[in-house]
């Protein structure tokens, strides 16, 4: 793994991991969930390093390493990927997302497509546009979702309170999703492996303001700025028919919206597949539509 915080034209500072080959020849930008950071990338490493593939897990503003940005929409995130790709020599890329990586990718795959090859979305979040978007989510989701879309200062508060704590008890995090997961993302939870790299990217996200934390949630559960039928270049989605955290209702609406989408739902498959999918996930990225 090698990390970079890379100035950007506006004078702050973004901060990203590359796993896998090194050469950036076949690049993924990947965008974590929430919360995170860049080192979920590290997921990839493996099956990116056996297949020439490069994964560069990106922080976003106010996580990891990555500088506060006040005042920022889901549509100022594509200038910072391209500015990112620029200073690593990267002209063409796919875009990757996880979760609450998901309206990050599609909005990079929305505002420049002329730079992307193909866009991955897995258990993906999508646009919140009324109450029965989430109504099928967990309790704790779509409490925060629906407080960060009707009453933004209300979750700001409660949010970064609840990133401060977290943030001091990474592990308390990996542990509480264990407990309220169904029991295919239980098992996957438990592996050794997947909880030391999610407790280090959970710790590592959180070391940023909790300020900015709190205004990602708010971000992503407003309107985008964009509608999913906009977006025209191949899409890859993947989405468990058994994921408690974004309902697969969620990926379904997602899959009909978009004009050129793969998909595949898979069965009994939980909110964290991507640990068990990783290998298709990234060689998908490269294939045909």
């Amino acid at each position: 793994m090698n990390t970079l915080e890379v100035n950007l034209p506006n004078g702050r500072t973004i901060s990203c991991s590359v796993f896998g080959d090194p050469a950036l020849r076949k690049s993924i930008f990947y965008f974590h969930g929430y919360p995170g950071s860049r080192l979920e990338g590290g997921l990839a490493a493996d099956s990116a390093a056996s297949r020439g593939i490069s994964v560069i897990g990106v922080d976003r503003p106010g996580f990891g390493g990555s500088s506060h940005y006040f005042g920022r929409k889901l549509l100022d995130w594509p200038a910072d990927v391209a500015a990112l790709a620029d200073h690593l020599g990267v002209k063409k890329f796919s875009v990757l997302g996880c979760s609450g990586g998901a309206p990050y990718t599609l909005a990079c795959a929305y505002y420049m497509p002329e730079r992307i090859n193909s866009c991955g979305i897995v258990s993906g979040l999508g646009p919140i546009e009324s109450a029965q978007d989430v109504l099928e989510m967990n309790l704790l989701n779509r409490s925060l979702l629906l407080c960060a879309r009707k009453y933004p200062a209300l979750a700001y508060g409660f949010v970064s309170a609840l990133a401060k704590v977290v943030s001091a008890y990474p592990h308390l995090l990996v542990g509480w999703l264990r407990f309220i997961s169904p029991n295919c993302d239980r098992l996957i939870l438990s592996r050794q492996p997947v909880q030391a790299l999610l407790t280090k990217s959970f710790a590592t996200g959180l070391r940023g303001k909790f300020s900015d934390i709190a205004a990602d949630m708010s971000i992503i559960a407003q309107p985008w700025g964009f509608a999913l039928e906009q977006i025209q270049i191949p899409v890859h989605l993947w989405h468990g028919t058994a994921d408690h955290y974004v309902p697969l209702s969620m990926g379904q609406s997602m899959a009909s919206r978009l004009a050129k989408c793969s998909y595949r739902f898979v069965p009994d498959a939980g909110h964290f597949m991507i640990v068990e999918l990783i290998e298709e996930i990234i060689t998908s990225l490269f294939a045909p539509l």
